[in-house]
């Protein structure tokens, strides 16, 4: 869309710099009384007589040249002027074309799918799949994730956020992903296994499990990117035998 815009404003640009001229030789006083003494003149020569209305009127040489020499400074002042926006305008139309090129090949890595096993038995464990859906590889891939359990509602205390000293940790892999590969993370809660009460709170509604997290990448321009999710399973949205978890209304971002 951005590249159809773009174009129109460029062929306007190219039709105002074309048109000015002519528009302003026609506002002309002195032009408009020299094309018509000249018309007035030439009435009666057939062969003046038979010239189109382009030759006569549109061209009319004579008085454009009359007009040209009378206002040459102004002339020369006011193309500047018009010279000095199309050159911008072009500029600006360049630089949206190369915008939209990039977002159109860049990477976009985003979670493919997501679920916690073990819920029942055992230690709670993530599974977080990215993928890049982009066209171009995504360089120093960094995900790193986070498991909470709380009651439903939860606190507006509650930390969701990945710290940034998290992504610099010691042994924190970075890896590059291809356009529509995947990488599959594995991250158990650093906590004990549910306790029976809170197996029950969850299966109930009142209490909720969230898995957030931060993929952090670098895009093929060398700009850095990053996504952001939260998603959760029990509360509102209950606990599914597969483990699946469905994404929440905030927390998922990305640039």
């Amino acid at each position: 869309m951005l590249d159809a815009a773009a174009k129109w404003i460029a062929l306007a640009l190219i039709a105002l710099s074309v048109a000015s001229p002519f528009l302003a030789r026609e506002s002309s006083l002195s032009f408009q009384q020299c094309q018509s003494q000249y018309e007035a003149n030439t009435a009666s020569q057939e062969q003046i007589k038979n010239l189109s209305f382009f030759i006569k009127r549109v061209i009319a040489l004579r008085c454009t040249a009359e007009f040209v020499r009378t206002h040459d400074a102004a002339i020369t002042a006011v193309a500047t002027v018009l010279l000095t926006f199309v050159t911008g305008g072009l500029i600006w139309v360049g630089y949206m074309q190369i915008r939209t090129a990039r977002a159109q090949l860049r990477a976009y890595v985003f979670v493919s799918s997501a679920r916690v096993a073990n819920v029942a038995d055992g230690v709670p464990v993530a599974h977080v799949v990215i993928k890049n859906f982009g066209q171009t590889p995504a360089y120093k891939v960094v995900n790193v994730s986070g498991f909470a359990l709380d009651r439903y509602p939860h606190p507006p205390t509650l930390n969701l956020l990945i710290r940034n000293r998290e992504f610099s940790a010691p042994g924190r892999s970075r890896s590059v992903l291809a356009p529509t590969q995947s990488e599959d993370s594995i991250d158990p809660a650093r906590r004990p296994p549910l306790r029976d009460e809170e197996k029950q709170a969850l299966a109930n509604g009142r209490s909720i499990i969230f898995l957030y997290g931060e993929v952090r990448y670098v895009d093929i321009f060398g700009r850095r990117q990053w996504t952001k999710y939260r998603l959760m399973m029990g509360g509102p949205v209950g606990v599914r035998s597969d483990g699946a978890l469905v994404a929440c209304e905030e927390g998922n971002e990305a640039t």
